[in-house]
């Protein structure tokens, strides 16, 4: 998961987008109008990553962001994808603490459903200003929300989460808690995106989830696997590169995986693919561009939703559940429920992100 927020958020709260639900798209190409970031920290050295801290903010950073994908089934294997994102975006490098509601940080929140037996799916986004009863992430114990949109933690520790969010007849209620340790992307949490940029990063790669998932029509009560992800950065892509995949896949052999590349404006542009696989006894494996490759095989639309991926000694096709999982957010992407094959038999389930295209 990479940049999605940046200035775009100010601009659109400043315009008085805040309490919308419902807005015009905008293309990904938006966000590479560099905001003026003198005075934030930069992700340009490895940096001790402690826990719980770092699950909460840093606000010395410019953006951040705490990601959570999800595919869960009912009692008739009833299948649905679920996406809950809270970014932060900081207005200035300090923090001013003369009025509460002059925080200088603004938040953004995605929510989203794939129904995939109905090939159905639903986004919402939320906008607000950061103030203790409208937005905000604290740490012991967790909590990030925006509004009614609340991913908290059940108890003093930090898993295992509870997740609420609702908007129009589509809700979750779920309870998540972690099977496996938290992983450090790149060297010791600094992953390094390409030459000139770089993020803290960290995943929690294997949730196990349960509760209720509703539609207008129905509720479910469901079962399944989610990943979570949490970075933090100053900046954005170098000019040259026009969006990025990013890809995470459960395997049913017990082993995760998440790939990442950005996508260049050229073929002359250097790329730098990230890849990291966990096993299923959570030892952490650092992929090397050499051992992973993935080639787009179908497009929707300028999507590329299906793929060939090439790891190690293995191949799998990797398909999209159904084609539009777009989100028609104040950014555009696509983001959706992805299963992967092996000839013909399924072995995982995952999501798959897409932007810039």
């Amino acid at each position: 998961m990479f940049v999605k927020a940046f200035w775009l958020v100010t601009v659109l709260v400043v315009l008085g987008a805040c309490g919308s639900e419902e807005r015009r798209p905008l293309s990904m190409n938006a966000l590479y109008e560099n905001p003026d970031a003198s005075g934030f920290a930069t992700a340009d050295k490895v940096l001790p990553i402690e826990f719980p801290r770092d699950h909460g903010e840093h606000l010395d950073f410019q953006t951040e962001w705490w990601y959570l994908v999800g595919i869960v089934a009912d009692e008739s294997q009833r299948e649905f994808g679920f996406q809950f994102t809270l970014f932060r975006q900081a207005l200035t490098p300090t923090e001013s603490h003369e009025n509460d509601w002059r925080t200088g940080q603004i938040y953004m929140a995605h929510f989203a459903i794939s129904d995939v037996a109905a090939s159905n799916h639903i986004a919402y986004e939320r906008f607000s200003r950061g103030h203790e009863h409208l937005a905000g992430v604290s740490t012991a114990p967790f909590k990030a929300f925006l509004e009614d949109w609340v991913l908290r933690s059940v108890g003093k520790s930090f898993a295992p989460l509870h997740l609420r969010t609702q908007a129009k007849g589509y809700a979750l209620d779920l309870t998540i808690d972690a099977t496996k340790a938290p992983v450090l992307h790149g060297e010791d949490g600094l992953s390094w995106k390409s030459a000139t940029n770089a993020s803290y990063y960290y995943s929690i790669p294997r949730m196990q989830t349960s509760g209720t998932l509703s539609t207008p029509d129905q509720s479910y009560k469901v079962n399944g696997y989610a990943w979570l992800d949490r970075e933090w950065s100053t900046g954005i892509l170098n000019p040259n590169y026009q969006g990025w995949n990013w890809l995470t896949l459960h395997l049913d052999d017990g082993r995760d995986l998440v790939l990442f590349n950005l996508v260049p404006k050229t073929n002359d542009v250097d790329v730098m693919p990230v890849g990291m696989l966990v096993e299923k006894d959570g030892n952490r494996i650092r992929l090397s561009p050499d051992e992973w490759h993935m080639n787009p095989t179908r497009y929707w639309r300028s999507w590329p939703i299906d793929w060939e991926l090439k790891l190690r000694d293995q191949s799998f096709t990797i398909e999209a559940a159904f084609d539009d999982q777009l989100m028609s957010t104040s950014v555009r992407y696509w983001e959706g429920v992805v299963f992967a094959f092996d000839d013909d038999q399924r072995v995982g389930t995952g999501y798959l992100e897409l932007t810039g295209y």
